[in-house]
């Protein structure tokens, strides 16, 4: 395994950067799409949806931090953070979308910025796991 130079992980951290500024619009789409109204969902008020949409928001910063601090941690956690969080998460709205046909107050509120979202999540993915070979 070769040692990431600082260039390559500066990079990292800017696409990271990226992709967690589009989960914060992110939530942003889901509130405004009205997503907590879904029945479907565990949290039925927006109190409790915030709370969970802000925790995983949390989590990202904190992975963000530690990856720009050097911590192998950090890297580690981002990856999972992005695989689940921007691209599963993409696939869920946009098939949710397609198959109950509801945007507002339905799974597809999350599906326009999960585009950008899914595409940064993607390039952190492939640069990460380019720059640990």
């Amino acid at each position: 395994m070769k040692k990431m130079t600082k260039t390559n992980e500066d990079k990292l951290v800017f696409i990271y950067a990226v992709f967690f500024t589009f989960q914060v619009l992110h939530i942003f789409e889901e509130i405004w799409g009205r997503t907590y109204e879904m029945t479907i969902l565990p949290f039925h008020r927006l109190e409790n949806y915030l709370i969970a949409a802000s925790m995983v928001v949390l989590a990202s910063g904190l992975a963000m931090t530690l990856m720009a601090l050097g911590k192998p941690l950090g890297k580690k956690l981002a990856f999972i953070i992005a695989i689940a969080s921007g691209i599963l998460n993409f696939f869920v709205h946009s098939i949710g979308w397609i198959a109950t046909g509801n945007y507002f107050a339905g799974p597809g509120a999350g599906t326009i910025t999960g585009i950008p979202l899914f595409i940064s999540a993607l390039y952190f993915v492939i640069s990460a796991w380019k720059a640990s070979d």
